[in-house]
């Protein structure tokens, strides 16, 4: 493949040269009409010079002296047509029929004639077409010589445009290869062509969003290890008891609590898992119509189970056929931690709500349940990878902490808002998710 450099050259090269073959050869061309208009004038002003002339052989020669060696025939008639002078006695043309410039053919030669008739005299001025091509190829010759010196000049012209118009491409390109995975810090564009800043700004904008998302990632590593290190250095004091244990029933308690530890566990890294795929797989997931009542059904239908064996009912109360543009993976998820939230925070005997609705903003989703619910000023922060409000931590089951960061990222990719509110009339927490109108 080709560099811009080469191909600007070779385009702008090939232009020039294409330009300078047409230029020189209509530059040759007007040069050999405007010879040739010359060379006519000239035959005929030889002809009005001599329409005056007393006609004595002596004067005669004396005024065409110069004139023979520019291969002139001069011929002279009076009206009886007798020939009263002839220049080149060789070179006997016949007189041409009408007065003005014509063309004859006489020994298989080709003349420029002109005839003036004046005073009882017939004056023939006359110049073989060989010559006149001839002397005027050389003529547009030389006017086009300087033309054609300078097409190198100007191409070596070309080259340095060029090279000077790229070089800050190549100050770019440089700044680039000079860095390292983690040189993020944006490009210098103050002295850059306006033509480069829009790249420059789109490049650093990207710099900016990977110094981000390295930072979020950098982050998130440290949280995840941070979380994880309690739950399994609990599960290796719990595995320890176990084998320390010296009745069945004391280590039937510690199988259970390593049981429950491993639940907590696996829940946390499939919080984990999700949350990665959720912003790592976000940008090549193909956009597609979701049929959000179906989805909605089918991830409510999977969470009956686990609200029935805690005693919590929970339905569908409003699922409006509404679509929205998206993707399906994420916007299941989304659901499935919101309403596995309410279900694990409220107590039994408690209730759980998911509602659909097609309202004049755009589709909306609104789960109601009757757990503690969440402090106002905790609200903010519970969106925060790996925090728990006060009002959570208060319940039975807690939880990663990553459910609502989740629900935010897909949230945040649909273009929806997530916000908390309270229940009218009841205790709990609802939460509302609301997408935009356009994407309904």
């Amino acid at each position: 493949m080709t560099s811009i450099r080469t191909r600007l050259l070779l385009w702008l090269l090939l232009a020039w040269s294409v330009a300078g073959v047409l230029g020189a050869i209509i530059i040759y061309r007007t040069a050999q009409s405007e010879a040739n208009q010359l060379f006519d004038y000239h035959l005929k002003q030889i002809a009005l010079t001599l329409q005056d002339q007393p006609f004595e052989d002596q004067d005669i020669l004396g005024t065409l002296e110069e004139e023979a060696d520019y291969d002139f025939v001069i011929q002279v008639w009076d009206e009886s047509r007798v020939k009263l002078y002839s220049s080149h006695t060789q070179a006997s043309l016949p007189q041409a029929v009408t007065p003005g410039f014509s063309a004859l053919d006489y020994a298989e030669r080709t003349w420029r004639v002109f005839l003036l008739t004046q005073a009882g005299l017939n004056i023939q001025v006359a110049q073989p077409i060989s010559v006149r091509q001839n002397r005027a190829a050389k003529l547009a010759l030389r006017t086009v010589t300087p033309f054609l010196l300078v097409l190198p000049v100007i191409g070596v012209l070309i080259w340095f445009t060029v090279n000077k118009g790229l070089a800050p491409i190549d100050y770019v390109a440089r700044a680039i290869r000079q860095r390292d995975h983690q040189s993020l810090d944006p490009i210098t564009d103050s002295d850059s062509p306006i033509e480069l800043k829009p790249m420059l700004s789109e490049l650093n904008d990207l710099m900016q969003r990977l110094r981000l998302a390295l930072e979020a990632q950098r982050a998130f590593t440290a949280d995840a290890a941070h979380e994880l290190r309690t739950p399994l250095t609990a599960l290796q004091l719990q595995a320890q008891l176990a084998e320390r244990a010296k009745d069945p029933e004391e280590r039937r308690k510690a199988f259970d609590q390593l049981r429950a530890g491993l639940k907590r566990g696996i829940h946390l890294v499939t919080q984990l898992l999700t949350l990665a795929r959720s912003e790592a797989g976000a940008a090549s997931r193909k956009q597609m119509r979701i049929n959000l009542r179906d989805l909605a059904r089918e991830v409510v239908i999977e969470y009956v189970n686990i609200a029935q064996s805690k005693q919590i009912d929970l339905g569908i109360t409003r699922d409006a056929e509404v679509e929205v543009l998206g993707d399906a993976e994420g916007l299941r998820a989304m659901i499935g931690n919101l309403i596995e939230n309410s279900v694990r925070y409220t107590p039994a005997g408690g209730k759980v709500d998911f509602a659909l609705t097609a309202t004049d903003e755009g589709p909306r989703i609104e789960i109601s349940d009757t757990g503690p619910g969440i402090l106002i000023e905790e609200r903010e922060r519970v969106f925060d990878r790996f925090h728990r409000g006060q009002g959570v931590t208060q319940a039975s089951s807690p939880g990663s902490g990553l459910g609502l960061a989740i629900v935010k990222n897909v949230a945040q990719r649909h273009s929806a808002v997530v916000t908390l509110h309270d229940v009218e009339g009841a205790s709990g927490l609802m939460v509302r998710v609301q997408f935009p109108k356009e994407a309904g």
